[in-house]
């Protein structure tokens, strides 16, 4: 690798980095680029432009391709005429018969203890909470809302870890609130209201899953799924036999 490609790669890895070492680090970076201007330069610098072009497509194909799979597949909950409760409990009987198949497959063990415990309630809590919003409001308010756990992740990791959150990170949140109250305005009917405080109740769980099993091993991740899996069907089942909907 010569000079130009090293400084190239450099200036990619700093590119997502804002703090005021890698913005001044950036800052030498593009006035070399300036001063050493020739053909290759040029030539290395349009093929990168047009890697990340190319791979940013790509990402935003993927998104497509799940918000239709995510809103088709919230849709169906409105179609089932079960108890929104009833719904988690066999969506995660299905679920979880799955993801134990998968942890046979790839050779996982079972693993319980206080780390899986915990994932495995956030887990639930997620799955239970997304799945009743979809029940009692629109579905693109269940899945927006959810996705506030990026807010509550920056504010328990201020509060528990001690970590400063990064300008990008508020900027982040305001937007996302902003968002959020755009939402609450236009959706003002009782019975939305509360489909949106279970939404955000999701997003905070889901936040508190993040958190649990982002330092944990594979092994351990996929047991406090499963046993989140496993909690949603327990609460589920009484709600399945009560109300009878087979």
């Amino acid at each position: 690798m010569n000079e130009i490609d090293e400084r190239l790669y450099e200036y990619q890895q700093l590119a997502g980095n804002d703090d005021l070492q890698s913005e001044a680090r950036k800052e030498e970076l593009l006035k070399w680029f300036d001063e050493h201007q020739s053909p290759e330069l040029h030539e290395k610098g349009r093929k990168w432009m047009d890697e990340r072009l190319s791979e940013l497509e790509a990402d935003v194909e993927d998104i497509k391709r799940e918000a239709l799979r995510q809103q088709l597949s919230d849709e169906a909950y409105k179609l089932i005429p079960w108890n929104g409760f009833a719904v988690a409990g066999m969506r995660s009987l299905i679920a979880g018969i799955t993801i134990y198949i998968s942890m046979r497959l790839m050779g996982y063990h079972y693993v319980l203890n206080r780390r899986t415990l915990i994932a495995g309630f956030f887990s639930g809590c997620t799955y239970l909470c997304f799945t009743v919003a979809n029940k009692l409001t629109t579905s693109a308010n269940a899945i927006v809302l959810q996705f506030t756990s990026p807010i509550f992740i920056i504010i328990c990791s201020a509060l528990f870890f001690g970590k400063k959150p990064r300008r990008q990170d508020l900027a982040v949140v305001l937007a996302t609130l902003f968002g959020i109250s755009l939402f609450f305005f236009d959706q003002l009917k009782p019975g939305y209201l509360l489909g949106n405080f279970v939404a955000i109740a999701a997003g905070m769980f889901m936040a508190g899953m993040y958190v649990a099993v982002g330092e944990i091993e594979e092994e351990e991740r996929f047991s406090g799924i499963l046993n989140g899996q496993a909690l949603t069907f327990l609460v589920g089942l009484p709600f399945f036999i009560a109300t009878k909907p087979l």
